[in-house]
């Protein structure tokens, strides 16, 4: 019995010793295959001109600072109607139909100040958070009211003559939401919706002739300027590349608890054992400067859709991929920020059609106001009212498209995304459609990237 007994207990020594030198070299030769993910592109400058500091760097009067005191509506009671911010642009004005948005107007009067002086604010850098889930940033919210109650203003003023005050409302919302989306976000959609409606406001005012040629200009001037300092799209990846780098060390120490609530359990349960597969915050870092130095050189083309799904391929893998990575935790959380970073492409372009076709709308309302029809080509604009016709960001270095129809009526559009000229048509597909605006309608058509 004992003789069994022992021969028993040889046997699980051996079947453990084999099992154990069977994993171990399994291990090895993960460690042998496992490779970079991905190369660098050598030469690229990856630091942004405005790199995020530590929020205690930020002093009271930072932008940062001041939008999270406009941002507080909490002493309000008035409150916006569902679906009013929509509404506004679309629909005629009516006090009757918006009064709780008068009301709410009147008495944001101390939060539209501190959104005045944020947007004026000499430091307007954007804060490091303190933690992975920190929810301090300016109530997205309270600052939507504000975008919705500045162009309210900007339409009233409109519409009781004040086409200068009127004027003022949509700078002030324009340069707000240029600092609302550097300093909170780098993604730009906060900064595209704000324009989209300073833009909107202007062309019902110029379109409508309700304004005298002394503001139209006035408002052209002001688009030009913004635009010329409006932030380029290689300097926003750059500035989401320093976003990532200064959280990278919170990335990696928050709690479990904190990556199930803000992204989900899969990216906790993979980040427990990173140590374990050789990804670290050094590793992450390098992997993610790599990556990064891609995104800038597609950047600093022309615009071209789906410009990124090389990346987007790039870091898709599969799980033996992902296995056998040099660093699968940084591998996917590059897949979770570059999800997305084709749509935030589109829309900095978009902006900038936006505020090319509303220039050109602005300059074709002074020019037929001078001569009474508009001119026969974009380029008759030149010689008076615009330095050159605005170029179309979808279609660099192409001009924006400009029609002139036999019954007088006008048409500038945008090839949009797609890259194709459609004639103007705003319903030619999701990936496809012109933007356009037209002397019969003062919308802007085909943004469905908005």
């Amino acid at each position: 019995m004992i003789q069994y007994t022992v021969k028993f207990w040889k046997t699980v020594c051996i079947v453990v010793a084999c099992a154990g030198a069977l994993f171990c070299g399994a291990i090895l030769t993960l460690v042998a295959m496992r490779r970079p993910w991905i190369a660098p592109v050598r030469g690229v400058r990856l630091d942004p001109v405005r790199p995020p500091v530590p929020l205690s760097e930020l002093g009271p009067d930072s932008a940062f600072r001041l939008l999270v005191q406009a941002a507080d509506f909490s002493g309000i009671k008035t409150d916006l109607p569902s679906g009013v911010a929509d509404r506004i642009l679309t629909q005629a004005w009516s006090e009757l139909t918006f009064s709780n948005v008068v009301m709410l107007l009147e008495e944001a009067q101390t939060n539209l100040a501190l959104f005045a002086r944020a947007a004026g604010a000499e430091d307007q850098r954007a804060p490091l958070p303190p933690a992975l889930d920190w929810i301090a940033y300016p109530d997205s919210q309270g600052t939507d009211k504000i975008k919705t109650l500045l162009t309210v203003s900007a339409l009233r003023r409109t519409a009781a003559g004040d086409c200068a005050g009127a004027l003022e409302d949509v700078k002030l919302l324009m340069r707000g939401g240029a600092v609302r989306g550097l300093v909170v976000s780098f993604e730009g959609y906060q900064q595209a919706a704000y324009c989209r409606r300073g833009c909107a406001a202007l062309r019902r005012m110029a379109c409508h002739g309700s304004a005298a040629q002394p503001v139209v200009q006035d408002a052209l001037d002001f688009l030009h300027a913004f635009e010329q300092e409006l932030v380029p799209w290689h300097e926003v990846v750059r500035m989401q590349h320093a976003w990532f780098k200064g959280m990278l060390p919170e990335i990696y120490g928050a709690p479990d608890e904190v990556w199930v609530g803000v992204f989900d359990r899969r990216f906790a349960l993979l980040r427990r054992f990173a140590p374990l597969m050789g990804s670290n915050p050094t590793v992450t870092q390098q992997s993610m400067d790599a990556l990064f130095s891609h995104a800038v050189v597609i950047a600093e083309r022309p615009y071209a859709q789906a410009a990124y799904a090389s990346l987007g391929m790039a870091v898709t893998c599969s799980p033996w991929e992902l296995l056998i990575s040099a660093d699968p935790f940084g591998r996917a959380l590059a897949r979770l920020m570059f999800s997305s970073m084709d749509h935030q492409h589109s829309l900095h372009a978009g902006l900038r059609a936006d505020l090319g076709l509303t220039r050109l709308v602005l300059a074709l309302s002074l020019y037929e106001a001078q001569h009474g029809a508009p001119p026969a080509t974009a380029a008759d604009l030149t010689l008076e009212y615009l330095d050159a016709v605005p170029v179309d960001p979808f279609h660099e270095p192409d001009p924006l498209r400009y029609v002139v129809g036999s019954n007088g009526t006008w048409l500038a559009y945008s090839v949009g995304p797609g890259g194709v000229d459609d004639g103007g048509r705003a319903d030619a597909g999701r990936d496809g459609p012109d933007i356009a605006v037209s002397s019969e309608s003062d919308l802007l058509l085909g943004v469905t990237w908005y």
